[in-house]
């Protein structure tokens, strides 16, 4: 029974590694793009062409051939693609427009900006409690 498990624990560990996506280590780590460019259409596949360097995405946002975008996400040199004329993939890509987020301007941050908010809020609302239920000098 113990070879068993052991066998089948073996089987479970490679298959994770060759057969996951994601799961298998690269050569190189992925590094993170925040670039604009535009989106053309490549010999298989529409491409996010910037910097001089195509890249796949496998999301488009709803943006077509020809439209100037923002994308920011993962590069991924040792991808797997149908498009042989990119030079990496983005992976976890956000497709933006740049007349509304520029490149080089920060994103907004809506959780942090959120909780910012609400923590200030918060707070005015502690404050003004604790000043209208203080008892009062008669």
């Amino acid at each position: 029974m113990r070879n068993c498990f052991g066998f089948v624990a073996f089987s479970a560990s490679v298959c994770m590694s060759v057969c996951a996506p994601g799961r298998a280590q690269t050569t190189q780590p992925a590094m993170e793009i925040d670039a604009c460019g535009v989106l053309v259409r490549g010999a298989e596949c529409i491409v996010f062409e910037a910097g001089g360097l195509r890249y796949f995405l496998s999301d488009y946002g709803g943006y077509q051939v020809g439209d100037s975008v923002r994308v920011v996400g993962f590069v991924n040199p040792d991808c797997l693609t149908i498009c042989q004329d990119v030079d990496a993939c983005i992976s976890g890509a956000t497709v933006y427009d740049p007349d509304v987020l520029p490149c080089g301007t920060p994103l907004p941050d809506f959780p942090g900006d959120l909780c910012t908010a609400a923590a200030g809020a918060l707070a005015s609302a502690i404050a003004a409690g604790l000043y209208f239920t203080r008892r009062r000098q008669v």
